[in-house]
């Protein structure tokens, strides 16, 4: 899951490179890169919500499912902010509103699933190690947020270099990492 993870990753880069060599089609390449990117972090969010559901099994059902149905939940908060935010964020999606929507709602729930598996593997063993999961996802999740913010600025601003910095090294460390 992983390594299909990885690929996806890849495929996007190369995808969302095209909006610039084809700057007429610059939607569908964006939209083309985001598909590429959902898809694997789709692959991650299966790999984190296993290894959630394996360290919950343990736990009492009430409190398991509590923890199983806390990523769906926060993830779907997230969106609603994110969509809620994106004026004062100067964010103008466009015809990517349902894509960012979905893409937003994949990376949250990514985010939460491995945050919730792995604090809850750390509350059960005590092994700082089972917290490791929690960096890179971290850093895909700020890597997204930067990159979004130019991507759907309304006034089409160009990125900065700390934006630039920003967004290659927390996304390729994490890639590094996985």
């Amino acid at each position: 899951l992983i390594f299909l993870g990885l690929m996806h990753g890849c495929i996007g880069d190369v995808l969302l490179a095209c909006r610039k060599i084809f700057p007429q089609k610059r939607t569908k390449w964006i939209a083309s890169g985001m598909t590429a990117f959902a898809l694997g972090h789709i692959y991650y969010a299966i790999a984190a919500f296993e290894y959630l559901n394996s360290t919950v099994n343990t736990l009492e059902t009430p409190l398991k499912m509590m923890l199983l149905i806390a990523p769906f939940v926060l993830s779907a908060a997230i969106d609603f902010g994110n969509i809620k935010l994106a004026s004062r964020l100067n964010l103008a999606y466009g015809k990517l509103k349902i894509g960012v929507i979905i893409y937003s709602f994949i990376i949250a729930f990514l985010l939460f699933s491995t945050l919730v598996g792995s604090l809850t593997a750390f509350a059960s063993t005590n092994d700082a190690i089972t917290l490791l999961p929690i960096l890179p996802i971290t850093l895909f999740t700020i890597s997204d947020f930067v990159l979004s913010t130019n991507y759907f600025d309304k006034e089409r601003r160009p990125m900065t270099p700390k934006q630039i910095i920003v967004i290659h090294v927390t996304y390729y460390l994490a890639q590094l990492m996985f």
